[in-house]
């Protein structure tokens, strides 16, 4: 059967690679390509990606081009020269199965889908999905691994353990820098100037509010007032869904620094009389923890208020909402924004990490992320961001919003242990058994506390 022309120029492009034509070992732009062999871009695309999936080539966005993997090229021009197929040249390779840990409940099915992607397009490489409830106990019992999904603010943690794969050479080869990110996003991966993990995903809270009734809040006196003229004039509701440590940080800017006086304690207690309110005098509910589908079972018109994280609203903001806008989380004149992210990294003693690297890389694609409920405008690579579907004026929010924040300052683990203590003591203050100040001593012993731990365990 008579090849087509993409093919044809496949075949014509890994004779040259084998002979040594291209001797800075990497093809020339696509756009070369085109007016070299005469014929369209998409046409030359598609005779480069037929190169890439025998493993000949590598494309890199940007400056990295289409690297040439000299030893693959050869195993594959010599076995169409003995006329065998591809297949059988391939079958030499060691076939690899790539270990993947990741949270039980997030992503799950468009993994599985982006994982059957990723065998197809190298199919030396089966991915094993390992989903656990707690990825941290997991990782303490052994489980084995070859790469996972982290919480940003745990790389650190453990690359001080030395659990992950140090990337910071591979990530110079091949041309990453932090101009290409979200801001902060960037910083998340190192430990002691050394690179541990790749950006995945962030978010950070803002304010929803019906500019029709309410004015946005620039403090939390603001929102605390507004909440409840807004109830007594006309029954208009409030909700918070935002973790109690970003609210922390929009009272006290970093809390590492918090024993220079960088906490505001008047704020710290109107925030309390906020969260009183919202716990006590109205129906469950009006003060969760940040869940992405929330937005999807508000009543609008209940509501004059919204505090979530972006990526729980990116879907709401697609659809008309007449009155409603975007503004700043209400914060101090010290506070600071959380920006959270979901980074990927290479476990430290795995035996295929040249795999592994592959599978970050390609969920970071634009057309991989398109399958997961993480929208691509949450990528952390700014392209994306920029050239998501919402309005010029709410992505320069967002990113002058993600410039102004702050990361986590403490681990999984210490989050875990801050709400697991932080919750009864709001339950005494909700309670009236604990006064206000009282309250906020505790809070901040157990802060300081649990910083010391991060720091040394």
């Amino acid at each position: 059967m008579k090849k087509s022309i993409y093919e044809e120029l496949a075949d014509t492009l890994l004779e040259r690679i084998v002979s040594g034509a291209f001797s800075e070992g990497k093809l020339p732009s696509m756009s070369s390509l085109a007016e070299e062999y005469k014929v369209n871009l998409q046409t030359a695309n598609r005779a480069v990606k037929v190169l890439e999936q025998k493993g000949v080539v590598k494309c890199h966005a940007g400056k990295g081009g289409t690297r040439i993997d000299p030893a693959r090229a050869h195993l594959v021009g010599a076995s169409s020269g003995n006329h065998f197929s591809v297949d059988q040249a391939l079958s030499s390779t060691q076939r690899v199965r790539l270990r993947f840990l990741f949270d039980v409940s997030l992503l799950r099915d468009p993994l599985e889908k982006a994982a059957a992607l990723f065998t197809k397009r190298y199919p030396w490489v089966e991915i094993e999905l390992i989903p656990v409830v707690q990825i941290h106990q997991s990782i303490a019992d052994g489980v084995a691994f070859d790469c996972l999904m982290l919480i940003g603010r745990d790389v650190a943690q453990y690359a001080r353990k030395q659990f992950l794969f140090d990337l910071t050479d591979i990530l110079s080869a091949e041309g990453w820098n932090r101009e290409d990110f979200i801001p902060h996003t960037w910083d998340q991966n190192i430990y002691k100037d050394r690179f541990y993990s790749i950006p995945f995903s962030w978010t950070l809270p803002v304010l929803l509010f019906n500019k029709t009734e309410v004015s946005a809040p620039v403090t939390w006196r603001d929102y605390s007032k507004t909440m409840l003229r807004q109830r007594k004039l006309d029954g208009k509701e409030s909700r918070l869904r935002i973790g109690f440590y970003s609210l922390l940080q929009t009272i006290a800017g970093d809390i590492e620094n918090k024993q220079a006086g960088s906490v505001n304690l008047t704020a710290f207690r109107e925030l309390l009389h906020a969260l009183r309110h919202l716990c006590v005098n109205l129906p469950k509910g009006h003060y969760l923890w940040n869940n992405p589908k929330d937005l999807d079972n508000f009543d609008l018109e209940k509501n004059c208020m919204i505090c979530v994280n972006f990526s729980g609203m990116e879907t709401f903001l697609k659809s008309p909402h007449p009155g409603w806008e975007t503004a700043p989380f209400p914060r101090e004149e010290n506070g600071k924004n959380v920006l959270a992210t979901e980074t990927l990294a290479i476990a430290r003693n795995s035996a295929t990490p040249a795999e592994a690297w592959l599978w970050c890389k390609f969920l970071l694609r634009d057309d991989v992320r398109s399958l997961f409920e993480i929208s691509s405008c949450l990528s952390p690579k700014i392209d994306s961001f920029r050239n998501c579907d919402l309005p010029s004026s709410m992505k320069q929010f967002l990113e002058n919003e993600a410039a102004n924040a702050v990361a986590p300052a403490l681990s999984s683990r210490g989050m875990f242990n801050l709400y697991s203590s932080i919750f009864p003591l709001l339950e005494r203050y909700f309670s009236d058994l604990a006064g206000e100040d009282e309250t906020i001593d505790q809070i901040l012993a157990f802060l300081n506390e649990q910083l010391i731990l991060d720091s040394q365990f």
